[in-house]
């Protein structure tokens, strides 16, 4: 499993669910969880009492879900018009939630001891631009602050182990990448086309992801802060500390459907 902790985890949630029951055409629910994913974190290898909780990988504090079905009543007492408005569905999936964590930049100073540290932070804001904002051009500007993180001492670690086998990366609750809220959309009819003893029914059906086209950037780049920044002959970034390598990505196919641009798919389908 990639990326799975190696020691225990814990996972502190506050969980509340609204349901409201189909009634009138609508059928609806909500639920939303506050929570806190920890795993067990080792400060010094050397010493088993340092040995501490820190936050996972995966860690998502916030997560609102809503979905809900709409189907059409009778509206009309015209018998086309109700005939062509009534008992179309009407669906919906949303899902709003925090941004995961981002990997903390690794040590560029030798420190003569195995696995390597992380850098420590200065107390200088870590972004440069926020990411959820959508008012900056990844492409000629970096989002990370490299004055917000500092090597440790020589011969020391810095906040946490960065290799394997002495432990994960101490991940930081405000240092998170862009949230990627979850949105779909579906429509569906059927039709009856005969009253005889062996009906014909056309279904039709249509459904949506990424119903609003919203645009999903990669992780920005998270290691040695004291790099210059890399741009290719165009003038636009393709490597350095806090750059999001949207022209690297534009030349990739997404893996994940919630990173994908607004598709559909309609279908229509006779059954006798």
């Amino acid at each position: 499993m990639t990326g799975s902790p190696t020691g225990n985890t814990y996972f502190d949630s506050v969980q509340m669910k609204v349901t409201k029951r189909m009634s009138k055409g609508l059928q609806a629910n909500l639920s939303y969880t506050f929570s806190k994913a920890l795993t067990s974190t080792r400060q010094d290898i050397f010493n088993p009492a340092s040995s501490t909780k820190s936050i996972q990988s995966t860690d998502q504090p916030h997560v609102l879900a809503i979905n809900f079905l709409y189907q059409t009543q009778t509206y009309f007492t015209n018998h086309l018009a109700a005939l062509i408005t009534r008992d179309w569905q009407f669906g919906s999936f949303l899902q709003y939630a925090s941004g995961v964590p981002v990997t903390p930049p690794v040590a560029t100073t030798t420190n003569n001891l195995p696995g390597g540290s992380e850098m420590y932070r200065t107390g200088q804001p870590l972004y440069l631009k926020d990411l959820n904002c959508h008012c900056f051009d990844p492409t000629h500007e970096p989002v990370l602050n490299p004055n917000a993180w500092a090597n440790p001492a020589p011969g020391t670690y810095g906040p946490g182990p960065a290799a394997a086998p002495f432990g994960p990366f101490l991940y930081y609750t405000d240092f998170r990448a862009q949230r990627h809220p979850n949105e779909s959309f579906n429509i569906a009819r059927n039709f009856r086309l005969n009253k005889g003893d062996r009906p014909v029914t056309l279904s039709l059906r249509g459904e949506f992801a990424n119903i609003f086209n919203r645009a999903f950037l990669v992780a920005p780049i998270t290691s040695n802060p004291q790099a210059p920044l890399a741009r290719n002959g165009s003038g636009q970034l393709i490597g350095g500390f806090g750059v999001i390598n949207e022209v690297f990505a534009a030349t990739t196919v997404p893996t994940a459907a919630a990173l994908l641009p607004r598709t559909g798919t309609i279908v229509a389908r006779v059954t006798f």
